[in-house]
């Protein structure tokens, strides 16, 4: 609840108690005047919490302004939003400010305390996709893309990361964990293809296995041969960034729900 001398203003969630990556949600804001003038409400700004070095999102809100006479309740007002991948999981704090007129004068106020959300994966991380990169120049963008795939229900497979001490790397931690796997994904950066074995050969080994392959290309980066023929693959940005991550899962969601990744990948 903020409330100033001017204003009282009331803001909940939809849903109350939890909301899954991707649903829509609400924030519901219930603004009382408490003075003697009649009060306009020039701008509502909410503001999510997102993940480390991404902006902040504030959901879009394009109505008009109105006002409020003097001791009036204004109905509840909804702000839409999607629950974007950028988003924190779990307890995400969430604040609202307010711009308002009085008497020609205009101020600007904003809860001094948080608001939450509950933020969980689409679905139960289960199966995983395989992320296939240049280990250890891309482990930072393999690993930030583990964690955009954990928010939509999967895991990202980083051979570095799963440790098996003793055991062979490629029979008994590779070849397996492409066993299992969804799909395939490929970061194909420039420091990829600067030494590209490893990641050619797990791409062999997966269209050996009937694994879709997702190739992500860096732009300026030309295209292994081994790839599959008529295959559609998607290209970041030469400097791409978190955003550019984030669209590539989201269009692994939106393909998996089609149940693109349980067919047999296209032939050579």
């Amino acid at each position: 609840m903020i409330t100033n001398q001017d204003l009282s203003i009331k803001c909940w969630s939809y849903p109350e108690e939890k909301i899954h990556y991707l649903d829509k949600g609400a924030i519901n804001i219930e603004i009382t005047n408490n003075t003697d003038s009649t009060i306009i409400i020039e701008k509502i700004k909410v503001k999510l919490n997102t993940e480390e070095n991404l902006s902040v999102y504030h959901p879009k809100y394009s109505d008009p302004k109105f006002s409020i006479k003097s001791h009036n309740v204004h109905p509840r007002i909804e702000i839409p939003f999607i629950a974007k991948l950028a988003l924190k999981e779990g307890t995400n704090a969430y604040k609202v400010e307010i711009t308002y007129t009085k008497n020609s004068k205009r101020t600007t106020v904003e809860d001094p305390t948080f608001q939450y959300l509950l933020l969980r994966p689409i679905r139960p991380v289960i199966d995983h996709f395989f992320i296939s990169h240049k280990d250890p120049d891309d482990t930072p963008v393999a690993e930030n893309m583990d964690q955009y795939l954990q928010k939509i229900g999967f895991k990202g497979f980083l051979a570095e990361i799963e440790k098996r001490p003793g055991f062979d790397i490629w029979k008994n931690k590779i070849f397996p964990g492409i066993d299992i796997c969804v799909a395939l994904i490929i970061l194909w950066t420039i420091n990829a293809k600067k030494n590209s074995k490893n990641i050619l050969k797990e791409m062999k080994y997966a269209k050996k296995m009937k694994k879709k392959v997702i190739l992500i290309c860096q732009d300026g980066v030309s295209l292994p041969k081994a790839f599959p023929k008529y295959t559609e693959f998607v290209t970041l940005p030469k400097k791409f960034k978190e955003k550019d991550l984030i669209a590539v899962v989201e269009s692994i969601e939106n393909a998996y729900r089609t149940g693109l990744y349980h067919q047999d990948i296209l032939e050579d």
